[in-house]
């Protein structure tokens, strides 16, 4: 079974909850190139699964997270 990453993103920050299996992981990030780093190392900490993430299509705060989690192969949706 896939984890599942939600996301809320603002201007200069976002914040995951990661769920695998019954288990809950929370962390916040910042919303540039470094924080984007840092979240695919918290996730290859977290969970050897696949990863399936969901985040808020808040102003234009989601675009660059979106396409640097998509350009690793990591299923998007923004909603």
């Amino acid at each position: 079974m896939p984890a599942f990453l939600g996301i809320d993103i603002a201007k200069h920050s976002f914040q995951c909850t990661l769920l695998v299996d019954d288990q809950r992981f929370r962390h916040a990030f910042t919303n540039q190139p470094s924080g984007f780093t840092a979240l695919a190392t918290w996730l290859s900490a977290h969970t050897p699964e696949p990863v399936q993430a969901c985040l808020e299509a808040t102003n234009t705060y989601w675009e660059a997270l979106a396409t640097f989690l998509h350009q690793r192969g990591i299923p998007v949706a923004v909603v």
